[in-house]
């Protein structure tokens, strides 16, 4: 019976500690943002609603929120040509292009790091004009993409998307 407990143990043990070494467990802290746009553009990952929920139908571009984060990020992405802009900036000329329904807009979130996890949240822009201003609003929370560190390699790891429903004060 202790030889027993002792295998499962050991089993728990190797099973509970294995880590993924897929090709989604090698990424850097560029590849999650790179990451994060992919599976935007493909509505891979639990981003599928949201993809349908912001993309017009046919349009092909992808407004980001320029950060110093998105310096290096590609300007493709699946199908979608991906423009890094400061949306508050250019909300003007950016609202022409929503009301023609030519893209989506998206506040990507600096990567949030802790000990051995990571995230970053897509979430929806929508410009609304009021008078001759424009205004940027956030319509819902978005989704949080989760990644993990993968203590073998030192990369990280996506895990999971979660999109929760936006409280009435958020």
């Amino acid at each position: 019976m202790k030889r027993f407990l002792l295998i499962v143990l050991c089993w728990f043990s190797l099973s509970v500690n294995a880590q993924v070494t897929d090709s989604s467990c090698r990424l850097d802290i560029n590849g999650c943002y790179v990451y994060a746009l992919n599976a935007y553009a493909n509505g891979t990952d639990g981003l599928a609603k949201l993809k349908k929920k912001t993309l017009p139908n046919n349009a092909k571009e992808l407004y980001i929120s320029k950060h110093y984060f998105s310096a290096g990020l590609p300007v493709n992405a699946g199908d979608l040509f991906i423009h890094h802009e400061d949306i508050v900036q250019e909300a003007n000329k950016l609202y022409t292009i929503q009301e023609e329904k030519r893209a989506a807009f998206i506040y990507m979130t600096e990567l949030s790091i802790s000990a051995d996890t990571c995230h970053l949240w897509l979430m929806p822009l929508v410009l609304i004009k009021n008078n001759n201003e424009v205004d940027v609003d956030y319509p819902s929370k978005g989704c949080k993409l989760n990644f993990r560190v993968n203590k073998e390699t030192g990369k990280l790891c996506f895990t999971n998307t979660e999109c929760p429903p936006a409280k009435k004060e958020d």
